[in-house]
């Protein structure tokens, strides 16, 4: 005989049906892309992004950081934190400009729209 805990020796009919019926689900692999930063290499998990932008965009900060380093900074870390930083800085400005434009877009449609109303309505009189 199998061994069964108390509770479920307490009612047998009832422990039957709660048990349910395991179900697997499959896990989708993920598009990994590997890139290298000074020599160390990185597994990134490509959210949006092909493997040549993630490349690009590894150069790039490879590339801030090295400035860094002909400056002066020989802290790797700090090298790191200072890139993520400006490349943080670029877009958070970039989104900030593209809200502007949307907003100077919009009032020039409410402009229009205003304009086409008073034509309307002096065609109307």
């Amino acid at each position: 005989m199998a061994f069964l805990a108390p509770w479920m020796r307490a009612n047998p009919a009832k422990n039957t049906q709660t048990h349910r019926k395991k179900v697997t689900i499959p896990i989708m692999p993920k598009d990994i892309v590997q890139v290298e930063i000074k020599r160390i290499p990185l597994d990134i998990e490509a959210s949006g992004l092909g493997m040549v932008e993630l490349t690009d965009l590894a150069a790039s900060v490879e590339k801030y950081m090295l400035q860094l380093q002909e400056e002066g900074e020989i802290d790797t870390l700090k090298q790191a934190l200072m890139a993520s930083l400006h490349f943080a800085a670029q877009a958070y400005l970039q989104n900030q400009n593209e809200g502007g434009k949307r907003k100077e877009e919009e009032s020039r449609v409410d402009d229009l729209i205003l304009k086409l109303k008073s034509a309307l309505d002096t065609a109307h009189k």
